[in-house]
């Protein structure tokens, strides 16, 4: 039972607390390393950097979903797609979320661009739509994402991203406001096959949140991801299979006090 009033009171609470699903990482093999998301390239870039859609080579499209801590109507629906472009990529990034006559929905359109071999950047416009049940209970934000991935050395990455730097507020709910939330980490690749992954995350109202992960490859085919919060409490694993243009992630973590979340995704690249 107190899982669900520790849910309930983050959902109540101002959306300062980031209670929804704003600029929450979406990808199944992102949930696999706790949440690590500024080193995504891809389809799954169009939620979680932009900077990632710079070498995208064909067009992909994407879904995942999460059913978080098991609750029987708390699932987090995410939709992508993904279309080359010179010198990068352009997306368009989906996702909703509800429980009872809370709804949180957001749409955004993302462009990343390759500017050496080495450095790439992104941008992604956001529109959100929050309901409490009620016509009178709705606000409606814009607001921008930016992300930058900077490969230091063949060994090296470092990354970054900003959600919603201004904190903008929701017009038609006096009072509340969409979180900004700062990442940056680093890659580690001792040797091609594994990734040793960290990553910082700071949103507005909330503490300094520290994240381990690692992800190994065997055969450019099947992936294992394993992944730790270090002061969250949080624990996480998964695995990857990729087989002709299919790409298929499940994952699940677990929070101490919140308890289990299974997450899942399948993206398909059309092959030229």
């Amino acid at each position: 039972m107190h899982k669900y009033i520790a849910i309930c009171f983050l959902i109540a609470t101002p959306l300062i607390t980031h209670a929804g699903c704003e600029g929450d990482p979406a990808g199944a093999g992102q949930a696999g390393t706790c949440g690590i998301s500024v080193f995504t390239q891809g389809v799954w870039s169009t939620h979680n950097n932009p900077a990632g859609l710079a070498k995208l080579v064909n067009p992909e499209t994407a879904l995942y979903i999460e059913n978080r801590f098991l609750v029987k109507d708390l699932f987090f629906n995410v939709g992508s797609l993904a279309i080359p472009i010179k010198n990068g990529g352009f997306g368009l990034a989906l996702s909703h979320i509800r429980l009872g006559q809370y709804a949180n929905t957001f749409a955004g359109l993302a462009m990343g661009r390759q500017f050496s071999e080495r450095f790439s950047a992104g941008v992604r416009f956001d529109c959100f739509h929050v309901s409490f049940g009620d016509a009178n209970e709705s606000g409606n934000a814009v607001s921008f994402d930016a992300g930058i991935q900077w490969m230091m050395s063949n060994k090296m990455t470092f990354a970054c991203n900003v959600f919603n730097p201004f904190e903008v507020n929701l017009n038609g709910l006096s009072g509340e406001r969409i979180p900004s939330i700062y990442r940056a980490g680093l890659s580690f690749r001792p040797i091609p096959e594994l990734a040793l992954l960290t990553e910082a995350e700071k949103a507005s109202g909330s503490i300094l949140v520290l994240n381990y992960g690692m992800e190994y490859v065997f055969e450019e085919k099947i992936s294992v991801r394993a992944g730790l919060g270090l002061n969250t409490s949080k624990f996480s694993f998964g695995f990857g299979y990729v087989f002709s243009s299919f790409s298929i992630d499940v994952a699940a973590s677990w929070h101490q006090t919140l308890g289990f979340t299974p997450q899942a995704s399948v993206a398909y690249k059309f092959l030229r």
